[in-house]
């Protein structure tokens, strides 16, 4: 098995910053499949390194437009199967389940009610997107405007989930529910609280883990 192509060349710090914004922006197009999506990046970043190396600007590889270069490339790499794109949003929507477990906390009693539930989980999927897509806003902006989308979109999702409670407490009827008290509820709690993290972190500690063996 050969080891992960190293995405980060020596550059400049300038010319470093520039295109680790060009691998966040097509890193983070869900569409894309990653294995590819990769190995073009790795390639374009050694052939940045080359180009700084003769002398070369960054405008003179990529344009002047970097975003609209970040645009072409993702029109032409390959796409995620529609069944992997499936996985990846039942994923994520299965992973709100475990962290309204764990919004709980560890009081010990956990009560899953069928309407608070479903709307909390409904919500926090496309508030989960809604903040994916501003992300990918702040790329290539000044710090300026990445403090400006980042705030709005923290007050806009607090916003919601104020709502959200309101609705809960005073709109919604009360469903069917099921309470878990005592043992049961503080192991489920810390078993919800170790599948986040895994997921959370897992993709940060592998992609260390590629890095460390591909310097090896």
């Amino acid at each position: 098995m050969t080891a992960a192509r190293d995405l980060s060349p020596p550059l400049s710090p300038a010319n470093q910053k520039l295109f680790d914004e060009m691998k966040f922006y097509v890193m983070s197009s869900l569409s894309l499949s990653d294995p590819e999506a990769m190995q073009v990046l790795g390639e374009l970043g050694e052939h940045l390194a080359e180009a700084e190396a003769r002398g070369r600007s960054f405008e003179e590889v990529f344009g002047m437009d970097p975003k609209a270069y970040c645009e072409e490339l993702i029109r032409e790499l390959p796409r995620r199967s529609p069944v992997s794109q499936f996985q990846f949003y039942v994923l994520v929507f299965l992973l709100l389940l475990p962290l309204y477990v764990v919004r709980q906390g560890f009081s010990g009693r956990i009560v899953f009610d069928l309407y608070e539930m479903c709307s909390y989980i409904g919500v926090s999927f496309f508030l989960f997107l809604f903040a994916w897509a501003s992300l990918r806003l702040t790329a290539f902006k000044n710090r300026r405007t990445m403090h400006i989308i980042f705030y709005v979109n923290s007050l806009l999702t607090i916003g919601v989930y104020i709502l959200l409670i309101l609705a809960n407490r005073y709109l919604l009827p009360a469903g069917p529910s099921l309470t878990l008290d005592g043992l049961p509820a503080y192991a489920l709690s810390a078993v919800c609280a170790l599948i986040f993290l895994y997921y959370l972190l897992g993709p940060l500690l592998s992609a260390k883990k590629e890095g460390k063996a591909a310097k090896n």
